[in-house]
């Protein structure tokens, strides 16, 4: 079904790619969480799926930002 939906033949390694860049992409320093949802270790996380783009991490900060601004 997932296959369908993307319209794309993928194995399981294609799934676990795009789990951990969409997880990483949306919380940027979360490589031990996507160790433990890979059921894998930290440097493989990091080394396989931490080819982020700077803008993804200050999206999140900007993010940060507005919570503490919200706060106030």
């Amino acid at each position: 079904m997932f296959r369908t939906y993307l319209g794309i033949s993928a194995g399981g390694h294609a799934y676990r790619h795009i789990i951990a860049t969409d997880w990483l992409r949306n919380h940027p320093d979360s490589y031990m969480i996507v160790a433990n949802i890979l059921h894998d270790n930290i440097e493989t996380v990091i080394r396989e799926y931490a080819h982020l783009k700077p803008e993804h991490a200050m999206n999140t900060y900007h993010q940060y930002l507005e919570t503490i601004r919200e706060e106030v």
